[in-house]
Order: C-alpha cells, then sequence, then structure tokens
C-alpha cells in the first residue's frame, strides 16, 4: 500500500475499524467482516495515486470509494446505546418501505431537510447521496451488514439500526 495514499487518506489501518463500543450491537464476526472489506477497497483504491478525496472519488461514481465512504459514515451515524421513540409512526413506516424497495444490497441515507421534514435517499448496490455537504446519517442494507446476527430478518436489523442512529446529531444540524 502506498503509504502517501495513507497519508492522504489520513487514515491508519485502525480507522477503518468499526468503533468498539459498536460491540454491543454486532458480534465480533460482523465488525471483522466490515474491516476486512473496508481494507480491500481502501488497497483497490491504491491505484489512483495520492492526488484525491475520497467523497469527490465517491460522487464520481468509482465503487471501492463510494463503498469505503459510505461505510465511514455509517460508523459515525451509529451509537451503541438504543434511542426509542425518534421516528413518528408515518416516518418509520415511509423508512421501511424504502429499505423494502432495495432488492438484495444498498444503502438508506437520511438527512433533516428542514425542522419538520426527514430526507431519504434509497441506493442500489453502492453510490454516494446527492446531499453535498449536509449531514447525513446511513444504514448499510448489505447483506454482510446483518446475516450473522440477524439472519435473513434484514427487517428487524433495519428496525435496530434506527434506534442506534445518532438522531441527536441529524436533529441538531
Amino acid at each position: 500500500m502506498n503509504q502517501q495514499l495513507l497519508d492522504r487518506l489520513d487514515v491508519a489501518e485502525s480507522v477503518f475499524a468499526p468503533p468498539p463500543e459498536l460491540r454491543k450491537i454486532f458480534t465480533q464476526a460482523t465488525l471483522d467482516m466490515h474491516f476486512k472489506l473496508q481494507l480491500r477497497y481502501r488497497d483497490r483504491l491504491s491505484s489512483l495515486g495520492t492526488d484525491w478525496s475520497l467523497r469527490r472519488v465517491a460522487l464520481s461514481g468509482n465503487f471501492d470509494a463510494q463503498q469505503l465512504y459510505a461505510h465511514r459514515v455509517y460508523w459515525q451515524s451509529l451509537r451503541a446505546e438504543a434511542y426509542d421513540g425518534m421516528l413518528i409512526p408515518h416516518e418509520l413506516e415511509r423508512l421501511e418501505h424504502s429499505a423494502k424497495k432495495i432488492r438484495g444490497s444498498g444503502w438508506i441515507w437520511l438527512r433533516r431537510e428542514d425542522t419538520s421534514f426527514l430526507s431519504q435517499v434509497a441506493i442500489q448496490t453502492a453510490g454516494a447521496p446527492p446531499f453535498g455537504e449536509h449531514p447525513a446519517l446511513v444504514i448499510d442494507l448489505w447483506e454482510h451488514a446483518y446475516l450473522y446476527e440477524w439472519q435473513i430478518e434484514r427487517q428487524t436489523y433495519f428496525r435496530q439500526m434506527l434506534r442506534h442512529l445518532r438522531w441527536d446529531f441529524l436533529l441538531a444540524s
């Protein structure tokens, strides 16, 4: 791995590791799988050299950059302690409907549109959200995110992740 690339990414391997406090939510097998995938994405990006930003490359459509960027936001989106009652029922139904529409793998990106509206984008497979620099939360709907703990119960996983999102971050923006 090109050391200049690591410096440009502003990361060491430890940054790719999911935060340790998330062991309250995920098994070590799930955390290890995410870590290995993120290292693979990073290593494949080394062919780009050192003059790039992760976000810019992700927005340009590079799969590895999109996945790496989305995972970094995913870990920042979650907290170990669950919130209850953060979503009103119709918002929950809308989010669950979007998650169900994703066949196979994807991401649900969320951001606050204004004081009363939650904007969401469901992205099949890979992709960066069209949110610019606005604060966003994301839920990983790729199989590696839920198979160890929830097996095929993706909807149960999705509801659990909604409870562990950093809603305070989103609502404070």
